[in-house]
């Protein structure tokens, strides 16, 4: 008989593979000085890498996160992500391999009523501001995400 698999095993096995750092391929293109300006780039809020299908932008962005003395939190985005519950599921989960996040917020994510913008996200900008580090979090795939609740 085959071993049986539980569901919350699966929902963790799904979970870390989108939540980890792709491993860098043997055969791809460097790219130093890209790699450069995106660790130099300490004072930025926000850094978009945009090229069309295949041209390396989830290998730049391994680099970067391998290069870089920062810590990351990375979210592989797919069209389930469209939507901002699981959006934010996958974005806390991300944060919280990296650093301590208050354990509520998923509980309080599936909970009625529950305000996205107004209550979890403030929660976890406030957990994620309590750590003096830096941290750079990459939503790889983000064209992946259309509704306009998930990208405000």
């Amino acid at each position: 008989m085959g071993a049986s698999i539980d569901a919350s095993d699966v929902h963790h096995v799904l979970v870390d593979s989108k939540t980890r750092v792709p491993q860098a391929r043997s055969a791809t293109i460097d790219r130093p000085r890209l790699t450069t300006l995106l660790t130099s780039a300490t004072d930025l809020p926000l850094v978009v890498v945009s090229a069309p299908v295949g041209f390396g932008k989830t290998t730049l962005l391994t680099d970067w996160a391998q290069q870089d003395g920062r810590t990351f939190a990375w979210v592989s985005l797919d069209r389930n992500d469209d939507d901002s519950v699981s959006l934010v599921r996958s974005i806390c989960s991300a944060v919280a391999k990296v650093r301590p996040i208050d354990p509520a917020l998923f509980k309080d994510l599936s909970a009625p009523g529950t305000s996205i913008l107004g209550q979890i996200v403030p929660r976890l900008v406030a957990s994620i501001d309590a750590v003096d580090d830096p941290l750079v979090l990459v939503l790889n795939n983000l064209h992946e995400v259309d509704s306009l609740e998930c990208r405000d």
